[in-house]
């Protein structure tokens, strides 16, 4: 009986312990433009991406790429947030994917999915 009930316990904490397993990366941190000598710092706590360094345009440094930053609680490695458009001189909703916790990508909405830019962890 006590061994019964030692797994009938032990499934249960299983089961209970899996959810962990399936939970977000943690994306804050430095960030590198796979296509620019560009590194971002992003920061769940302000919920935003910052520009930390650019090569080509030191006066970008600091300014805010993408703001309103929120995970999304039913699909882990997901997020939302709002990216600056220079076109429009605006933020714009995007969509923020993290396919293996070292990719982040980031998409234009849920609906065309066009990628905008792609990140790299930063080691």
């Amino acid at each position: 009986m006590f061994y019964n009930a030692f797994i009938s316990l032990s499934f249960i904490i299983t089961l209970v312990s899996f959810p962990v397993f399936s939970q977000s990366c943690d994306i804050a941190g430095i960030w590198k433009h796979t296509e620019k000598d560009v590194s971002l710092v992003l920061d769940t706590s302000l919920q935003t991406i910052k520009v930390k360094q650019h090569s080509l345009n030191a006066g970008v440094e600091g300014l805010t790429v993408v703001k309103n930053l929120l995970p999304d609680v039913a699909q882990p490695n997901l997020w939302s947030g709002d990216i600056y458009s220079a076109d429009i001189n605006s933020f714009v909703p995007v969509q923020l994917k993290s396919p293996d916790c070292t990719t982040l990508l980031i998409t234009e909405n849920a609906v065309s999915k066009k990628e905008i830019l792609r990140l790299i962890r930063q080691q």
